[in-house]
């Protein structure tokens, strides 16, 4: 077989082979981050989490849609309750402070109304805090380092693009 012909069949068995793969739980950074490619071309599964103190802040891209997720990973948590609505402020580094809103859709998880430039500041970040006020008016602030997230949002932003 010639040299040419061979990297012909190269080209095409590297241009056969899904540009991703699913993985799980890859330490990026300091995120941890997962994919499920989707089998039908809906767009797949796609998450960048990272925590302090039992709060995790993740930013996911589900069948092509972009959100960011508040989870409650401490070892006994007090349930949200579903449907439950909460108030949002986020700071990365010393950027302006963005206000939005959340709905709790699971009992660890709060789902956040998200901007695409959100979510291009926290990966171009050093820091991200987050201000959480619940339905009966108590807030807590989080502050999560994002070192890492360029190459943790690598395989998330070609599915819902930042840029």
């Amino acid at each position: 077989m010639s040299k040419a012909a061979l990297l012909a069949a190269v080209i095409a068995l590297i241009a056969a082979m899904p540009a991703r793969a699913d993985y799980q739980n890859r330490l990026i950074g300091n995120w941890l981050v997962s994919a499920e490619e989707d089998r039908f071309g809906d767009g797949g599964t796609f998450i960048a989490l990272t925590g302090k103190d039992g709060v995790g802040l993740g930013v996911r891209c589900l069948r092509k849609v972009l959100s960011v997720g508040i989870v409650d990973m401490s070892p006994d948590p007090k349930p949200l309750d579903r449907g439950a609505k909460y108030s949002f402020s986020f700071r990365v580094d010393k950027s302006p402070v963005v206000e939005t809103e959340g709905i709790a859709i699971s009992e660890r998880l709060i789902q956040v109304k998200t901007e695409k430039s959100l979510v291009k500041n926290i990966r171009d970040g050093k820091e991200t805090a987050v201000k959480i006020v619940d339905p009966y008016g108590t807030s807590s602030v989080s502050i999560f380092k994002t070192t890492g997230a360029p190459k943790a949002f690598a395989d998330l932003s070609k599915e819902c693009p930042l840029d």
